[in-house]
């Protein structure tokens, strides 16, 4: 199987709609005392971090993985697979996904955001769809539609992924929650894999990030 590695990464504000329920939350507070006295970081300044580290090595299958810590982001990983050993025979993989995008959370304190994979998903082999995001109001989602037919003589393998759309208000923009500073990184990563991989990183608001791949391997009998 030829690899196939899809990677998605996204700071800015878009103006996209928005309508999903928030999931996790992370913040801290950071101090630091220094010599000459007391000297507090900005309490107004918030962090969100998510990170897969030294993860998925040396597997074999499908690995699904969403991280949020962020407010109001809508996140799926979807997998469909249909496969028949028989002749005269079709095999047919679909998946109808249909997403609806929040508002974002009004916020009078910037974020300093973080996505981070490092050392993982090596020497893996099949499917691998990670989605992280610290922003609010995204909508995440990695589909993957696959169809084996090999022996089917007359009946090809057939593959069909129908996004039904994002919907929602119309933002109405503002300023982004993700503070100087924030980033999103792979490294080490995916090295010697085989298969697919889907992988989104989001810091920042209203994003829409899809990604599709649908596969139909058919053969012939006799």
């Amino acid at each position: 199987m030829i690899p196939m590695i899809f990677c998605s990464r996204h700071r800015d504000r878009v103006s996209l709609p928005a309508n999903i329920a928030a999931t996790i939350t992370a913040t801290a507070l950071a101090g630091a005392l220094l010599a000459t006295g007391p000297a507090w970081a900005d309490p107004t300044q918030y962090t969100g971090a998510n990170n897969v580290d030294t993860s998925g090595n040396g597997t074999q299958g499908v690995i699904e993985l969403n991280q949020d810590a962020g407010d109001s982001n809508s996140q799926g990983n979807v997998v469909a697979v249909a496969l028949t050993p028989s002749d005269n025979s079709a095999a047919l993989a679909r998946v109808i996904v249909d997403a609806e995008q929040a508002d974002a959370v009004s916020t009078s304190a910037p974020t300093l955001q973080t996505n981070a994979i490092t050392g993982s998903f090596n020497d893996s082999t099949g499917v691998a769809q990670v989605n992280q995001t610290t922003g609010q109001a995204n909508v995440q989602l990695n589909i993957i539609a696959l169809a084996f037919a090999a022996n089917a003589e007359f009946s090809p393998a057939l593959t069909d992924v129908e996004l039904k759309g994002v919907s929602g208000p119309v933002s109405n923009g503002g300023s982004s929650s993700a503070a100087p500073g924030s980033a999103n990184t792979i490294n080490d990563s995916f090295n010697n894999f085989r298969g697919v991989a889907q992988v989104q990183q989001i810091a920042g608001d209203s994003n829409v990030v899809v990604n599709v791949v649908a596969v139909a391997i058919g053969g012939g009998g006799g």
